[in-house]
């Protein structure tokens, strides 16, 4: 999508809805003169629980030697 926008006194708004569902964005400008904008992860995003606790057993080191007891 691409979109127009006018400069106006304190800055320049983005439209939510080009950011829909993102509370954090990282804002640099390039050498080239570009202002990019990135969307950052929500630290309480459950795709960064994924892997804490693979395997769920009484074993303490189920998940490093799952090889072995398979």
């Amino acid at each position: 999508m691409t979109m127009k926008a006018s400069m106006q006194e304190n800055g320049l708004l983005i439209p939510k809805r080009l950011l829909r569902g993102v509370t954090l964005v990282d804002i640099h400008k390039e050498k080239t003169g570009n202002i990019v904008v990135t969307p950052q992860p929500a630290s309480s995003d459950p795709i960064f629980g994924l892997g804490s606790t693979p395997v769920k057993s009484r074993l303490r080191n189920a998940a490093e030697k799952h090889g072995e007891y398979i």
